[in-house]
This record gives C-alpha cells, sequence and structure tokens, in this order.
C-alpha cells in the first residue's frame, strides 16, 4: 500500500486515504516521529525506503500524507502545524488547508 502512495506522490501533493488502512501503511514503513496534536490525532514523521513522509488526519478523518523534502523539513512543518493547532485552540480563527 505504501508504494501506492509513494506513486501518487509523484504527480499529487497529498494523498488521502481512509483511517481504516492506517494501521497497514504504518506496518509498512518507520516512523520517525510521532506527535499528538491534541486537536486532530496524531502527525506523523515517516520513512519508506529514502523518502521522508508526513502523515497527519483532517478535519474530515481523512487520513493525509504528504512528502517532506528531508528529515528537517518534515520537523518544520510538524512544529508549524503544532504551533497553529495551539493558535486555532486560542481562538485565532485561522484555518489549516490539508490538500495543499
Amino acid at each position: 500500500m505504501i508504494a501506492e502512495i509513494l506513486n501518487k506522490l509523484y504527480q499529487q501533493k497529498v494523498v488521502i486515504c481512509h483511517p481504516a488502512a492506517l494501521a497497514e501503511i504504518l506496518s509498512e514503513v518507520n516512523v520517525i516521529e510521532e506527535r499528538d496534536t491534541h486537536f486532530r490525532d496524531m502527525i506523523r514523521i515517516l520513512k519508506a525506503g529514502e523518502q521522508y513522509l508526513l502523515q497527519e488526519h483532517t478535519v474530515k478523518n481523512e487520513v493525509v500524507f504528504r512528502a517532506a523534502e528531508s528529515l528537517q523539513a518534515a520537523k518544520a512543518f510538524i512544529q508549524d502545524r503544532l504551533q497553529t493547532y495551539e493558535n486555532m485552540w486560542n481562538g485565532c480563527g485561522c484555518k489549516v488547508n490539508y490538500y495543499e
């Protein structure tokens, strides 16, 4: 299943999967980092072969995967996302576009 996701990521920025597929996908990759967003479940850095991936949940409870250029870029993405969630929790009125 991860091979299919990687192939799709060559053509599109994000790949959406049903939450039921997540356990199988996680069994096929190395989980590098996992953070509880306290808002939209877990956000993860995954490694499949040489490719780093980010995995998160949308407001629609979809599982979204996106490629990361490097481990550092993936960590920066997580920090940015966690900051956005913290701001949302504090009532900033900001929104996350999971599909960009």
